[in-house]
């Protein structure tokens, strides 16, 4: 008899197909450097920009790690530091118009992406697989010993 596998390995390989499918399809329209570690940054930043403790507080990476992607970034043309109007000693993150086109284009993949299974798996199963992560996310946010794994990570 053969066992099945680990929920774990199940949703790392769904994970992973997602975004190797996501990365195809921004890659076609000309994003090729941002991978999924970017999200961090990418994600947190408002239409005015944001600073960097904002961001690094709302992602709950740490900030020299953010410091790396926002560089990373940087480089590849999706963000550009700003100083910021209300404390000149500080700088904003912000978008650039590669990086709106970017964000634009990773909504619309995602959207795409999760209609197509939707329709493969039916609304009915669809909606009780999304009730089922929530609680498993919630349920494993739980574990003592994962939130210190991932503070020991950042």
């Amino acid at each position: 008899m053969t066992s099945r596998p680990m929920v774990a390995a199940l949703a790392a390989r769904v994970a992973a197909a997602f975004d190797d499918e996501l990365q195809s399809r921004l890659a076609a329209h000309g994003h090729r450097g941002v991978r999924a570690r970017h999200a961090a940054v990418l994600d947190h930043i408002d239409p005015e920009g944001t600073r960097a403790t904002e961001i690094a507080a709302r992602s709950g990476v740490h900030k020299a790690t953010l410091g790396q992607l926002i560089d990373e970034l940087e480089r590849l043309g999706y963000v550009r530091r700003m100083p910021d109007p209300v404390d000149r000693r500080a700088k904003r993150i912000v978008l650039t118009a590669q990086g709106v086109d970017h964000r634009r284009r990773v909504r619309l993949a995602e959207s795409d992406l999760e209609a197509a299974w939707r329709a493969e798996l039916g609304s009915k199963e669809w909606a009780a697989l999304q009730v089922l992560l929530e609680r498993l996310a919630s349920i494993a946010g739980t574990f003592p010993e994962s939130r210190t794994a991932l503070r020991s990570r950042s």
